[in-house]
């Protein structure tokens, strides 16, 4: 199989705003909880990596979007597993 051409988000978010616009279409709204859903994969690395509930709160408030992810249930919030995580997380992206 040949290489295939791959993009960022960035420049597929850019695209469908701009095709969007350039069709008079209204720009896509979404309620709270299916915005949160659509940045879950995010949210998750975030708090993978270390990031305080508040911290992540105060990067939403940085977007201008107005809600608040759902606290980590308790398998995040295992000692254990956030040691795992870290572990795991090293070895497949070394700083």
């Amino acid at each position: 199989m040949a290489n295939e051409q791959t993009y960022i988000m960035d420049q597929t978010v850019v695209a469908a705003r701009e095709l969007s616009a350039a069709a008079g279409a209204k720009q896509e709204q979404w309620p709270e909880a299916e915005a949160v859903s659509l940045l879950e994969d995010e949210i998750r690395i975030l708090r993978e990596r270390g990031f305080t509930e508040e911290c992540i709160n105060g990067l939403f408030t940085g977007f201008d979007i107005e809600v608040k992810p759902e606290p980590p249930g308790p398998r995040w919030a295992l000692p254990v597993n956030n040691q795992l995580i870290r572990l795991i997380w090293g070895k497949i992206h070394p700083n």
